[in-house]
């Protein structure tokens, strides 16, 4: 993937976060155009989808969300839309655990 930063920690583990270029304008759908509601939703979608996926540190999560929600505030997105499909994605998450249950009592 061409958005990700592989970074060699001090223990020798490694972590992925977001990379972005120097000349990345961080420009998305400006949700007041004229386009369906859902292509403005998967926009968010995308970016939650793409954080979750690639930032594997909980604090470096954090910061990318932070700035996903910057960036898509930047765009004229209302709160309640990042708010909607952020808490989409985490029943989404939720019904994958339920699905496929990790057995915490294996030996």
């Amino acid at each position: 993937m061409l958005d990700v930063l592989v970074k060699r920690n001090q223990d020798g583990t490694v972590t992925t976060t977001m990379f972005r270029k120097a000349t990345d304008t961080d420009q998305y759908l400006n949700f007041t155009l004229h386009h369906p509601l859902h292509q403005k939703l998967g926009e968010v979608q995308s970016l939650i989808n793409r954080k979750d996926t690639i930032v594997t540190d909980p604090g470096e999560k954090n910061k990318e969300e932070t700035h996903i929600e910057a960036d898509l505030k930047k765009n004229g997105y209302p709160k309640w839309a990042i708010k909607k499909q952020s808490d989409k994605e985490n029943k989404d998450k939720e019904k994958q655990k339920m699905k496929h249950p990790t057995n915490m009592n294996r030996h």
